[in-house]
């Protein structure tokens, strides 16, 4: 009896662990019991017992109408720790040393000793604790228990609590198997502390929660094929602490019918062919499907993974298609196949359609189409009207020779066509080849480039380039600006190459060329070709760029100075020295707002000042010629407009006054000069003081 009379009213045992070697007994714990308690009668009653066969677990309540639901339980067999050896032979008796510390083994190794153990004894069992190194020895001993050599001090270590894995391991399916049946059943290991799994499983890439379980296995059902699944199984140990495990995913046999024979797209399928596919993992027969394409109709339902679909069309497309049906009717539709038959054409021409070659006779051969016995061979230089020239068991035909088409030579600059009707063994059924056509290049030189009449860019780099006429090893060319004077000139220099360099050519002109060709025969006089280059695009006006009093109001205008040279623009026009800004090479270093306000000067009020001493002002921010800001820095001082010096020193301005002021903004480059902004108005003087108001005239007395 593991207890009784524990747990009353309404204390419930969760995740409760019975353990002999528990240090408190289940008597003295309390609802609900979680963790490690030793029950009232000892496990060990068990040990040493056969394991196999099927374990109860027996559960009586005092209370006739008490009830209550055992959700789980777990029976954990631990099998004992056994050290083993192989004793040394013809000796009487051993002596086994075994301790978790090496000191021990020190003094004869008394405190290690176990026991005195038989001659034949190899091995015994053992108590072990997790986390724990262990040390033994088992010396040898003759008749009269003098040890016979002291043996080796052997060590090992238990697994520690820490090192321990908490969560499932030994998963199956495991992660990304495929193929995997439908009647298979998840199984996993516990983690080291667990006492129950959750179960989570489905379609979808987070599963979703089935069921706790105190086992190591769970059925989900049956499996569709061709299927992805994902599960993932949680533990949970005796203290409620969940340890979450991974998402695995695996994938089922393939329920539908695959690797289709013909394959998906294939070409040139022979007309006896028989289709095939590899069957579905779980299928008991086939719908087949199959028709032209795009005229698909139901064949029938069959348990073979062949059909014949009793002779093919030559050049014709087919489409097929074949669901699998498992015994229940499940049905795993099939993907559409498509495939197409060759020609009965002839095919392969030679030479190559549109080809062109240098030769007077050419024998004409092409690759024979599917179930051809004869080919009838047509000729002509009119695509429209070819003749019928042979009918033929092989497949060449020699032209160009006595006895056959053109028996003086095929005819340079001349267009050949023929064409290859293929007649089956029925004498019935003919494939038509397409038409082919070959050439046999001019005489003349041909493909000129720049092509004839060829209009080019006004800058086009020009090299005149040609294919030579048929024979030829030299050219002559003509080139000019004068077609009848092209078209007359004789005594050019041959050149062995098909290229020529006219030199730079001149926008807006028509320019024309002709190449005579040398050949063993003689000189054959070329056409003559012409190109153009374009008319010249005129250069486009420049921007103009402002002068210093546009730059100053465009300054205020946008950017970042916008809105901040207001009364500077207020004082020049309040002077004469408007035209100066506009015409003089001068540099400025113009207040900004600010530094006038510091003066307590506006655009409303700067124009009340002494007209003459405004001007004197304005002309000492001025410096003639255009002095960047790199040339400013390199001076100590400078002379400005109203003869007045200011000093310079990294960038910061002195006047008469000894008044500092920074320039803040550089280089901002006129038509007729450069603007520094400064951060503070410079002053050759004082102003002048301001004349002082007339006395009000006194009013006339009142007469009597």
């Amino acid at each position: 009896e593991l207890f009784s009379d524990v747990g009353v009213f309404d204390k419930n045992f969760k995740n409760t662990i019975l353990d002999d070697e528990a240090g408190t007994s289940i008597k003295n714990g309390s609802g609900s019991f979680t963790g490690l308690f030793k029950p009232e009668s000892s496990l060990s009653k068990f040990d040493g017992k056969n394991t196999e066969g099927t374990w109860k677990l027996k559960v009586r309540d005092d209370w006739p109408s008490g009830t209550g639901t055992l959700n789980s339980w777990r029976l954990v067999i631990e099998s004992p720790i056994i050290i083993n050896w192989a004793p040394v032979a013809d000796r009487a008796s051993q002596d086994l040393y075994f301790s978790d510390n090496f000191d021990d083994f020190n003094d004869l190794g008394e405190a290690a000793f176990q026991g005195n153990l038989a001659a034949d004894a190899s091995g015994v069992e053992v108590d072990l604790d997790l986390g724990q190194e262990y040390f033994w020895r088992v010396d040898s001993l003759d008749p009269c228990d003098i040890v016979l050599g002291e043996a080796d001090i052997w060590s090992f270590s238990t697994m520690d609590i820490n090192d321990t894995n908490e969560a499932a391991t030994n998963l199956v399916p495991a992660d990304g198997a495929i193929d995997i049946g439908p009647n298979t059943i998840l199984s996993w290991s516990h983690g080291f502390s667990a006492v129950t799994s959750d179960v989570y499983f489905g379609t979808d890439e987070s599963p979703g929660y089935l069921d706790t379980t105190t086992g190591t296995s769970f059925d989900v059902g049956r499996l569709t094929p061709s299927t992805v699944y994902y599960w993932q199984i949680d533990e949970i140990d005796a203290d409620g602490n969940l340890h979450a495990g991974a998402v695995l995913s695996f994938t089922t046999v393939i329920g539908e019918a695959t690797e289709p024979d013909p394959a998906d797209l294939a070409v040139d399928v022979p007309v006896d062919a028989v289709l095939s596919w590899t069957a579905g993992a779980t299928a008991v027969s086939y719908d087949v499907y199959f028709g032209g394409a795009g005229a698909m109709e139901y064949m029938g339902n069959q348990a073979e993974t062949t059909f014949d679909p009793c002779g093919l069309a030559y050049a014709a497309a087919y489409e097929w298609q074949v669901d699998a049906l498992e015994e229940d009717g499940t049905t795993f539709a099939g993907t559409v196949w498509s495939f197409s038959t060759p020609s009965g054409q002839a095919s392969d021409p030679d030479p190559a359609d549109g080809a062109v070659i240098e030769r007077t006779s050419k024998t004409l051969t092409w690759t024979a189409g599917d179930g051809a016995a004869i080919h009838d061979v047509y000729f002509g230089t009119d695509p429209d009207a070819l003749q019928y020239q042979d009918s033929k068991t092989g497949t060449s035909f020699a032209v160009g020779i006595k006895g056959r088409p053109v028996p003086d030579g095929l005819a340079a600059g001349t267009t050949y066509y023929w064409q290859i009707v293929e007649v089956e063994g029925d004498g019935i059924t003919v494939h038509e080849s397409p038409v082919w056509s070959f050439s046999i290049p001019p005489m003349t030189a041909y493909d000129p480039s720049p092509a004839d009449g060829e209009e080019l860019a006004s800058d086009a780099v020009v090299v005149l380039s040609w294919t030579a006429g048929f024979g030829a090893n030299q050219h002559a060319v003509y080139f000019g600006e004068d077609p009848n004077a092209v078209a007359d000139a004789v005594g050019a220099a041959p050149l062995p190459e098909t290229t020529f360099d006219p030199g730079a050519l001149e926008a807006g002109k028509t320019y024309f060329w002709r190449v005579d060709e040398e050949n063993s025969a003689g000189t054959v006089t070329g056409d003559v070709w012409s190109f153009s280059l374009a008319e010249a695009e005129a250069e486009p006006e420049p921007e103009p760029v402002p002068n210093l009093l546009e730059m100053v109001v465009l300054l205020n205008t946008e950017g970042d100075l916008a809105g901040t040279l207001d009364t500077l623009i207020a004082a020049v026009t309040a002077t004469d020295l408007a035209e100066g800004l506009s015409t003089d090479n001068v540099t400025v270093f113009a207040p900004t707002d600010d530094a006038f306000a510091a003066l307590e000067l506006t655009d409303e009020n700067v124009g009340q000042l002494d007209l003459e001493y405004l001007t004197d002002v304005l002309l000492y921010h001025g410096t003639a010629g255009s002095l960047l800001a790199v040339d400013v820095l390199a001076v100590e001082q400078i002379e400005m407009l109203n003869g007045d010096i200011v000093y310079q020193y990294v960038g910061v301005l002195t006047d008469n006054l000894g008044r500092k002021s920074q320039i803040t903004a550089t280089d901002m480059e006129a038509s007729n000069g450069v603007i520094h902004v400064i951060n503070s108005v410079l002053l050759p003087e004082l102003p002048p003081e301001p004349e002082p108001e007339p006395e009000p005239e006194p009013e006339p007395e009142p007469e009597a």
